[in-house]
């Protein structure tokens, strides 16, 4: 886990890249997905990460991708 720390610093960091939380109703993070511009501008989403299997976060975050 230290490994990425500094590559979790650096993305955080970088000025064309933005996360997106998911969170519960107590407010606590659930799920997270880095989004970018890329070159091109075009968004572009890398991995998401969740807690909640019943989230289907993925999903979510692709139709967050779409509406923006």
């Amino acid at each position: 886990m230290e490994s990425n720390f500094f590559a979790t610093i650096a993305n955080a960091a970088d000025a064309n890249k933005q996360v997106l939380y998911a969170r519960d109703e107590q407010g606590h993070v659930v799920g997270r997905c880095l989004l970018a511009i890329s070159k091109n501008f075009t968004l572009l989403t890398y991995h998401p990460y969740c807690h909640d299997p019943d989230l289907n976060f993925p999903k979510l975050v692709q139709q967050f991708v779409k509406q923006l």
